[in-house]
Parts: structure tokens; sequence; C-alpha cells
């Protein structure tokens, strides 16, 4: 209790006593603003004070009425007229002796006992805890607390087997309530509910004072790739340790650990700064230097906040808006709460209080942005996408309430609406006679927490008489990372459901590679930060990515493109779609017309779809290859690789026409090579000298539908050396394009000038 100081030398002992029972002939007041605040607590206790050689009543809190069951009057009268009344017979002299010893003595209280509830008229366990302690003037008070440990009824059968008394006075028993609910139990810092509390009582405390009162939040960097790296055990160590630290410079009661690695602390702010740079020091040190950097983050309070901001729970997230302000860093920082972080706290404030009633009004809508297959340049799909645009708050961005809804575990109220929505808006679209392509959903970490979305979401598409391959889910590695196992038997789940599954933003986190190894994904959505930072050295890192999918058979999707250079190099590097403002915004269902005309986009077949799915994991970086497709009179150049076009070029043409002049004009021998190879099933051969260079040129299958065949070729072309032995290389030279019947004029000028050579 931050309103009360412990007498130097321990809590009030024997001596101390005595004194306070001379000095203390009339019941202590407690100015209106703290009493306020330690009545409003939701903690059971109550405030005692040895008056004229009698124990009054001075304070009850709601948590204590709660727990009785009663008024704070009532209350109030029966612990003063009668405070044993409802005590159990065979516990009511044990307990009143454990008083008096308390009283008389000092030290701790500690007792555990059965009392009958006004509620239902039964017995309850109750364990009761306290210790004397001092107000700033002197007066000595008994703060009481009681735990309520559960009903009689509940433990009859283990109350007949041990003797009661016993086993609730045993040192850990003493010690359950507090580390279960009051204190973590891995650090036996306070809690969340428990440093509300006290941090409220502290602050007014500090005000009172004329000081300037300040939360301080305390974010360990990188905790969980370091329990990864070192294990849970030695993580544990940091948090511990940590833990000491504050307890240190702050106390065990002014700090607090929430969960995992978000610490806060009340303090005032006078030479906070050099409390926190020497917290930072103390964290190199610990665990034999196996440690963590800290981001912190303080809110400090004036005299405008005291009138505005009375839950401590603001001034903690204001705390941890700071601290998060900065995530970009692994070194140890401190940065304060300024004005501009007031808009990101009223932000979250206004997002959590009006999720629901933003959907239930329309304010949120789903919007689609387009994705385009390179190699036909048709709509292979759209992503739905939430916007909010309000009409007292106005428009959030995306960038804005998605966070806000991840770290307050409310996205999956967000991502239900979006599913329904997004079926509802296809079978409209069907009803019209409209041809359908797929919408991608995105899932997150709490629709899996909350519910399971590999049942529910197939459900609803057949409820709406809609085909599963109209859809498809996105899920991010952080998802993932959640509940690997877990993820992995949904996405299992909605594969046999005809669900396609991709991984979204990949790249973005530390962990990919092996997400990928573990899980099933039939795409990649790479991370749209690679477009945001477009280089030669992002280059460098997209491609190996690209080249890696494909080699695994998963498809590719850029987000984030915008520009003609992006478009340019991802489709030089094969990568199958993209998304992004340079085919289009996202837009609202009701002006889609309006984004296909402008921007002359046309949707894909479901076979085209799979025929183009065939051909996209095909690897083409630093290959010399193109895509044909053959209609049996001619081929078409769908797709030519760099290095392909630069062999080709070596013919005299440029590459698109030397496909005409050479394939296509002259091409009898090519049309064979084509049919032999869609024949035969496997990859074939011509070679021929041409320009003084020998080419070799190849025809495999990879997609089939029923307008043609989409064929792999291959190109590679080398110099021919004159000082070859002529004699063995012609014969052999000639003998083949016999085989093929090559009839090129340009090549039997070759021959001839070889031919007038050699003789």
């Amino acid at each position: 209790m931050t309103f009360f100081r412990k007498k130097s030398g321990g809590y009030c002992g024997r001596e101390q006593c005595e004194s306070a029972r001379q000095n203390s002939m009339d019941i202590y007041a407690f100015p209106e603003a703290e009493r306020n605040q330690l009545e409003k607590s939701t903690v059971p206790f109550v405030i005692y004070q040895f008056v004229d050689n009698k124990v009054v009543v001075v304070l009850i809190s709601d948590g204590f009425c709660e727990l009785c069951s009663c008024t704070r009057k009532a209350a109030e009268k029966l612990m003063n007229e009668d405070m044993y009344r409802d005590t159990h017979p065979d516990d009511k002299e044990r307990v009143m002796a454990d008083a008096d010893k308390f009283v008389h003595e000092g030290g701790i209280y500690d007792a555990v006992y059965r009392t009958k509830s006004a509620r239902d008229g039964k017995y309850h366990v109750i364990h009761s805890r306290g210790q004397n302690m001092y107000t700033k003037d002197g007066t000595c008070l008994s703060v009481i607390y009681y735990m309520y440990e559960g009903s009689y009824h509940e433990t009859a059968d283990y109350l007949q087997t041990n003797d009661f008394v016993k086993k609730h006075s045993a040192p850990h028993f003493r010690d359950m309530f507090f580390l279960n609910n009051y204190y973590d139990e891995l650090t036996g810092l306070p809690n969340m509910s428990n440093f509300l509390n006290t941090a409220l009582m502290e602050k007014d405390t500090l005000l009172i004072s004329n000081k300037r009162p300040a939360v301080i939040s305390f974010n360990l960097n990188g905790l969980k790739m370091f329990n990864i790296k070192f294990g849970v055990e030695e993580g544990n160590k940091v948090l511990i340790a940590f833990a000491d630290i504050l307890r240190k410079h702050f106390g065990n009661e002014h700090s607090a650990r929430f969960g995992e690695d978000h610490f806060y602390a009340v303090a005032g702010s006078e030479h906070l700064e050099e409390e926190i740079e020497q917290i930072f020091d103390e964290m190199r040190k610990i665990n034999n230097g196996r440690s963590l950097t800290v981001r912190v983050g303080v809110y400090v309070y004036d005299r405008e906040d005291e009138e505005k901001i009375t839950d401590i729970s603001a001034a903690c997230d204001r705390a941890r808006t700071a601290c998060d302000s900065d995530r970009t860093t692994y070194d140890s920082i401190l940065t304060w709460y300024d004005g501009d972080m007031g808009k990101a706290y009223r932000d979250r404030d206004y997002v959590v209080n009006n999720l629901e009633r933003a959907i239930e009004y329309g304010y949120i809508k789903v919007y689609y942005q387009p994705q385009v297959r390179l190699l036909d340049g048709k709509v292979y799909g759209f992503e739905a996408l939430a916007r909010w645009d309000d009409p007292s708050y106005g428009t959030l961005s995306p960038m804005i309430f998605v966070p806000i809804l991840e770290e307050t575990n409310l996205t999956y109220k967000l991502d239900e609406f979006m599913v329904k929505q997004v079926i509802e808006d296809q079978k409209k679209r069907k009803d019209i006679g409209v041809e359908l392509v797929p919408v991608s959903l995105n899932l997150s970490r709490t629709d899996f927490q909350t519910g399971d979305p590999a049942e529910t979401i197939p459900k609803l598409i057949k409820k709406n008489n809609l085909t599963p391959d109209l859809f498809k889910v996105e899920i991010t590695e952080s998802t993932v990372m959640s509940d690997p196992e877990g993820i992995r038997k949904a996405v299992m789940r909605f594969h046999s459901a005809g669900i396609e599954v991709l991984m979204d933003d990949f790249g973005s986190g530390y962990s990919s590679l092996a997400t990928l190894l573990d899980l099933e994904f039939d795409g990649i959505k790479i991370d749209m930060g690679f477009m945001r930072k477009f280089s030669e050295r992002t280059k460098k890192i997209i491609l190996p990515i690209i080249s890696m999918a494909k080699n695994l058979g998963i498809h590719t999707l850029m987000e984030g493109v915008e520009t003609e250079e992006q478009l340019e190099f991802l489709s030089s590097a094969g990568c199958e779609v993209v998304q992004g403002y340079y085919y289009g915004r996202p837009t609202h269902i009701s002006e889609f017309d309006t984004l296909i005309t402008t921007n002359n986009l046309v949707g894909e077949t479901r076979e085209e779809c799979r025929f183009y799915n065939e051909i996209g994991i095909v690897d083409v970086i630093n290959r010399s290859i193109a895509f044909l497709f053959f209609d049996k009179k001619s081929f078409t150049p769908v797709f030519m690789s760099r290095e392909f076009r630069e062999s080709a070029s070596h013919t005299g043409y440029e590459a698109d026409e030397a496909v005409q002049r050479i394939l296509n004009e002259d091409g009898d021998v090519f049309f064979r090579l084509a049919r032999k190879a869609i024949k035969s099933g496997n990859e074939e051969r011509i070679s021929g000298l041409l320009n003084g260079r020998y080419f070799n040129f190849t025809l495999e299958v990879v997609a089939k539908n029923e307008d043609g065949i989409m064929l792999i070729s291959r190109l590679n072309d080398y110099i021919f050396h004159e000082n070859n032995t002529m004699s063995d290389f012609y014969k052999e030279f000639m003998g083949r394009m016999k085989e093929v019947g090559l009839k090129d004029p340009k090549l039997n000028k070759m021959f001839r000038s070889i031919t007038s050579k050699k003789s």
C-alpha cells in the first residue's frame, strides 16, 4: 500500500504498537482523494486501527464488499460489532487468538478459516493476511487482505483426511494466493491487476507531494528469438534478472510484469533518465553477458493530465505507445511520450471501443485490389482489404487500426466480418452472371485461437452455393509461429476442403524458410517492404526467393508493385503474380466495373488459371528459357528470358523477329520438333551452325489446353572455331542437319563457306 510506509527496521513490532496505542486516541481519517482511491480498489482488504484498546475499521475496499456480498455500511457494522459472527465454530477460537497476538506483538498476521457466506448460507474458506504499517504522521494502521480459496463443500473430502489448520497454515499455502492472483509466478513482481491498483495510489501520493509521477513501460528486444537460440530456461533467467533490477530501482510493489517480456514501473520523474541508464548498464552484465537490450517508454503526468486521466491503465498505454514507437532498433533506447504520440493513443482508444459499432453501421467496408498474372496480363484474383471510413472520427488507415486490433487480440472480429462479406459479395456477383475470380481472405492468430476457420469458412462457402476454388486464405508467419502445429493441421484441412493457402508477408520474419519446410503452402506473397526499398540490393534478395519457391513447387506473388521498373524486373525473374497500385488501388465492389475498364483488366477463367499455374513454377532465373505457345500452326512467344534473347540475337535477328523468321516462316523442321516433343512427352533437341555459332535448341511440353500447347524452349549457342578438326566435325554436323531436314538458306550458305575453306 503506497499510502503507508514501513517504520525503519521492519514492520510494526510490540514496542511500536504500544506507542501507537498510546498516541492513537482518534480514528485516522484519510484525505478524501486517497480514501476514494482506496475504497475503489477491487482487491479485498480492510484497514484497521487499534484505538482505546479496541480494533476499529478505518476503511473497507469495494473488493471486500464484493467478497462478503454486502454494502460497505453493513460490512463496517459487522467488523466493528461482531467480527467473528460468521466464522466456523471450530475455527473461531484459533482465529481470535491469532488476531490478539498480531494486535499486541505485530509482525505478520496470517490465518486461514471457514466463514459462512451471506450469499448462499454455506461455509467458504478465507485466507487473511496482513501487516501493520505507518501513515506519514506516524499513525499505526493494520492492513489485512482477504483471499477467497474455495467453498468448504468443494474441499470437504480433502478436509476429512487432513488436518485443516495444519494444512492451511503451511508456508506454501500462505503464499499461494499472492503468487497466483496478485504476483507473477516467475519473477515475483506484481501482476497487472495488482499493479494497476498500487500504481494509481502511488501516482496520487506523488502528486500530493508535488512530484511529477511517471509510468514506465519496458520491453526486452528479441526474447522470442533468444528462447529459440538458447532455450526457454535461459530466457527465464533473463526475465528474473531484469525483474531483480527493477525491484532494486523502483521497489517490488512499484514494479510489475504484465506478461511475456512486458514490464512496468511507477516512480517520480526526477532523475529518472539517470536511473534508466543505470538499468541499461546493469542489463549488459546479467546472466554472464548473455542478455538482451531494453526498449523503454515513459509517460509523465502533469496537472492537466491529472484532471483528464484517472485510469492508470491509460497511462500504461501511453508509456507503451512511447516504448513501441521505435521497433527498428535493437539497442537499449529510452523514449519519452510526447504530444505527437497522443494521436496514436486516441486512435487506439477509438479503435478498441468502436470496432463493433463500425462493423454494425457499415463504417468498415470490404475493398478489393486486383492481382494480375504477368504471363497473360489477366486478373488472377483479388485480395479483400478492410477500409474504415468513420463519419465522426474520419478515415482510419489500415496501417493504424489493424496493428491495434492485433495487439488487443480483436482481429478475429474484423476477420469474421470480412469473411462473411466477401462470401456475400461473391454470391451476389455470381447471381447476376459475372465470371468470378478467386478472392484472398486474410486470417490472423486470434481467428484460430477463438474459433476454427478451417471448418467455418468451407461451411459458409457451401451454404452460399459457391465453390472453394473461388477463395484463398492468407496467413502471416507470425500467425504460424503462434501455434505451428495447430496451423499446420489447419492448412491441411483447408487443402482437404479445396481452398489454397498462401503465406503472407514472406520475408518479413526471421524463420520464413523453416516455415516453408513445415507447412505445405500453395504460394507465398513476398513482403511489400522489398518494393518500398527497391534497389539492386533488393533484387539480389528477391531473385533467390523466387527461385527457391519455384523449385519447391510454390507459386509467387509480389505485393506493393507501383512502377514499370519493378514490373519489368519481376517479369524477367519469373514472378507469377503482382499486386499493387500499378494495376489498381483497392476498390469497393460498387466500383468494380470502373476499375476493370480503367485498367483494361480481364479476369482469368478457371482453365486459364490451371494452365498458367503449371507454367508458373518453372524456374527461369539465370536460364536461357522461353515459353512458346504452339497452336499447331505457329509459335507465339509468351516469355523469353534475358539469356534466351541474347542467344537468339546471335542469329542475326532480334529475339521476337527470330521466332517469327526462323521458327514460323521457315519452320517445318521446328514444327516437326514440336510435334515430336508433344508425342514423346520428353525434351527434344535440334542443333545447327549459323553466323559462325553453334546453336542448341530444345522443346518440351509444360502445359496443355484446348487452344494449344505451351512449350519450354531452351537455347544455347557457342562460337564456332575454325581450328576445329573440320572433316570430323563437318561430317557429324551435316549428318544431324540431314536427320532433321534443316533447309535454312543462311545455314546452306554457311555450309558452302565451310566446304570451300575446307577444300
